[in-house]
């Protein structure tokens, strides 16, 4: 019997739509919040991200300042190449704090 992979983060897909904004509120938006508080550790610059799952003008900040560091175009929202870089640079942080 094959066991499952060890990975333990579990984020929510990007919702259908192509991508999350200012005005935005639910889940997915409290996941991005969350991951680029958890990237404060090693970046500076993505502080004060609001945990309350609307998207608002902090969170946007927040989002482009991330985009920009990862060379993506800094548009404040997140789409899906923004939301994979995420989750995937989360991943990592987390895969190192665990070592």
């Amino acid at each position: 019997e094959k066991s499952p992979p060890e990975r333990m983060t579990v984020f929510p897909r990007l919702p259908e739509r192509d991508s999350l904004r200012l005005g935005d509120v639910g889940f997915p938006v409290t996941a991005v919040q969350y991951m680029l508080d958890e990237l404060t550790l090693q970046f500076e610059g993505l502080d004060n991200v609001p945990q309350n799952g609307l998207y608002g003008e902090e969170t946007a900040r927040a989002v482009a300042e991330f985009q920009r560091r990862d060379l993506l175009p800094p548009t404040g929202e997140v789409d899906k190449r923004t939301w994979d870089t995420l989750v995937r640079s989360h991943d990592l942080l987390a895969n190192d704090i665990r070592q």
